[in-house]
């Protein structure tokens, strides 16, 4: 089975953005460096503020928790 992008699955609800990152194992700051994207659109996406394109969605829905792991530990060193 195939686990492509599906823009018919994007959900830019603010409760759903918000438990999506609160799920992730990485702060706001660490979501974004592994996104490519600012600090900034992060803290939009969790307020509201603007909504969080699907593709941030779908890659955030995707991060496994190894890559949390070893992206966290590279931010350590």
């Amino acid at each position: 089975m195939s686990n492509l992008p599906d823009f018919a699955k994007h959900n830019p609800d603010l409760n759903f953005i918000n438990n999506l990152i609160s799920e992730i194992d990485l702060n706001q700051l660490q979501i974004a460096k592994a996104l490519g994207v600012t600090a900034r659109a992060v803290r939009h996406w969790a307020k509201g503020t603007r909504s969080m394109p699907y593709i941030a969605q779908y890659a955030l829905e995707n991060l496994p928790k190894k890559t949390q792991a070893k992206f966290i530990q590279n931010l350590n060193r």
